[in-house]
């Protein structure tokens, strides 16, 4: 066990929840996994799972997630609120939507060994600057000056203009820098 608390992030009907979460009980690492339901709400007591928790506010339920501007900051609070309550020595947070999955049994011991040797805050896949490129996500967030300040406002590093995108469905990051994320608005 590396010390890592999975983070499932799972939106479909009880049933197909039920059916996927069994897969990560079943898992040879003995990690814990912690379903984040982010479907109705009416669904949520239905999904026979635990330990669950139901994702804060509706802004990761988007059709076009470019224009409505999808995030997942409700997801990761709820997660991060549970993880600080009922996993206190979890170092690692493996996040992961539903239909993404391990196909090593050794998969987070992996991760934890690439954070720790690159020392890395966070890992995703698919990592690339987008700054003055005409990325569309990009473009759609920095029409507006407040984008550079809110970035300027929370970053470490040196270069605090530089924007980075990833894909979404799966990151890997330090309990603590994930904390810090999910308190953000």
């Amino acid at each position: 066990m590396s010390g890592t608390i999975n983070v499932i992030l799972d939106h479909r009907s009880p049933g197909l929840v039920e059916e996927s979460m069994e897969r990560w009980k079943k898992r040879e690492d003995g990690e814990a996994a912690l379903l984040v339901f982010g479907g109705r709400e009416a669904d949520f007591d239905v999904a026979k799972f635990s330990p669950k928790v139901l994702a804060k506010g509706d802004a990761h339920r988007t059709r076009d997630h470019q224009r409505e501007r999808q995030s997942y900051a409700g997801v990761f609070r709820a997660a991060a609120d549970w993880i600080a309550g009922e996993c206190p020595g979890a170092e690692f947070v493996h996040f992961i939507e539903y239909d993404v999955c391990p196909l090593v049994p050794d998969w987070n011991g992996r991760l934890v060994e690439a954070a720790k040797a690159e020392r890395a805050d966070a890992l995703f896949p698919r990592l690339r600057r987008v700054d003055g490129t005409g990325n569309p996500i990009f473009l759609s967030h920095a029409h507006g000056q407040e984008f550079g300040a809110y970035w300027r406002e929370f970053s470490r590093r040196e270069e605090a203009e530089v924007v980075l995108t990833a894909l979404g469905s799966h990151s890997f990051w330090r309990r603590e820098v994930f904390e810090e994320v999910s308190r953000l608005e």
